[in-house]
């Protein structure tokens, strides 16, 4: 059979181009010939068919139909579509409807005009393409839709909002299973209230986040049950926005003594430089969210810089500084220290590791002997300083500057059970 579209219908326009986007968003143009309207029977007048030739200022019309394969003789889907383009909502009745007509979309600000579309079905790997929105007449869309095995993926709902509650519109969110690969994830845009529907997710560990303009990401780590014999609990996002600020609050010490130091001038992102007090404190006001530069600075010690990731209610920063030494090594180690065994007869046996935090990866190791002592030899970076003995364990955050400067006095003190 041929795909079927409402009647009646009076005359039809040739030449109509749709184009869509794919799950990795590329996009893909479909010409619609004459003869193919004329096979649809697509309605463009109004009072034939119900659909418009000219969409008008109120927003863009969309013909939607869903099918189970590309080919012109394929039914359509076999259960009930939720169907979201520039957050307008709509029902899809595969079985019994043969389209679905959603009008006054925003066209937005793009040019051309272009929305997103999510299509979500029992027993379908839900769709998400951005959909390029036609102004003079209505856009045709025929979607071919995946089936999907029900005792290996999931159905999620739940919604996206700002932190004061009100619904984001257009959020993309996105399922990627861990360890999978990227063309394992599902993802799909919100509606009008900010709610999503998204199907056909790989069952197993995921992590999903949600994104949005002008709003910080945030991600979640949930485990997907099958729909079949499973349900899943609804996920809701309260996103920040991007011109939220924040007072940052801390403390500057000496990396060996840990004693603060006053006079250290601390910038911030853009901001104007402050310096600490004889407490070694600092605060700096109105700090944009989101990943932000610092630097540190004082006589005598080597720069600190690093990066924040701004947010409300993060708590004070402690920075820790080297003092800076022109003096190249005289013995083969960079940084160096003493773990001292709390209820053990000496101090031997205890594992000093060093992991470079930028490189992900371990650059040393040390086993102490009876006094304790340690060494590593390591190039400029920043490192986490382990010591482990048996089930306990303690770290450090170390920046070591290189240019030949020896850091001593990396002390660590570990009660372990005798």
């Amino acid at each position: 059979m041929k795909r079927k579209h409402a009647a009646p219908r009076c005359r039809y326009r040739a030449g109509l181009k749709v184009t869509l986007h794919d799950n990795r968003m590329k996009p893909t143009t479909i010409l619609l010939t004459a003869a193919t309207i004329a096979a649809l029977a697509l309605p463009l007048l109004s009072g034939c068919g119900g659909v418009p030739e000219s969409t008008g200022p109120t927003g863009a019309i969309v013909v939607f139909a869903a099918f189970e394969g590309p080919e012109d003789d394929a039914p359509t889907i076999s259960s009930v579509a939720v169907v979201v383009v520039g957050g307008v909502r709509g029902l899809f009745d595969g079985p019994g409807e043969v389209e679905l007509i959603l009008r006054n979309i925003p066209f937005g600000d793009d040019d051309p005009p272009t929305q997103p579309m999510t299509v979500t079905a029992p027993g379908y790997k839900t769709v998400a393409q951005q959909l390029e929105l036609r102004k003079d007449i209505a856009t045709f869309v025929d979607l071919t839709m995946e089936a999907v095995d029900l005792a290996q993926t999931g159905t999620v709902q739940g919604s996206v909002r700002d932190s004061a509650g009100a619904p984001i519109v257009n959020a993309l969110v996105t399922f990627a299973p861990v360890g999978g690969a990227a063309e394992d994830s599902v993802l799909g845009f919100t509606d009008g209230d900010g709610k999503f529907i998204i199907g056909g997710i790989p069952a197993g560990e995921v992590e999903v986040e949600a994104v949005a303009a002008e709003f910080l990401p945030e991600v979640q780590t949930v485990t997907i049950q099958p729909d079949q014999g499973g349900s899943n609990a609804d996920l809701f996002f309260s996103l920040i926005g991007g011109q939220t600020t924040v007072n940052i609050k801390g403390v500057v010490k000496d990396l060996r003594a840990e004693e603060p130091l006053a006079g250290a001038e601390v910038t911030i992102a853009d901001a104007p430089s402050v310096l600490t007090g004889a407490d070694g404190r600092f605060e700096v006001p109105d700090i944009l969210v989101g990943t932000r530069p610092i630097k540190v600075t004082l006589e005598g010690y080597d720069d600190y810089e690093d990066d924040l990731n701004v947010r409300p209610g993060m708590g004070d920063q402690t920075i820790l500084m080297s003092r800076a030494s022109g003096t190249p090594p005289t013995v083969p180690y960079t940084i160096a220290g003493t773990v001292t065994l709390l209820g053990k007869a000496d101090s031997s046996g205890a594992v000093v590791t060093a992991f470079d935090v930028d490189r992900v990866a371990q650059m040393g190791s040390y086993t102490t002997a009876a006094d304790g002592n340690y060494y590593l030899f390591v190039p400029a970076g920043r490192y986490d300083i382990q010591v482990t003995f048996g089930t306990k364990q303690i770290t450090r955050r170390v920046d070591y500057a290189g240019e030949g400067r020896v850091i001593e006095g990396i002390d660590f003190t570990l009660t372990v059970t005798p």
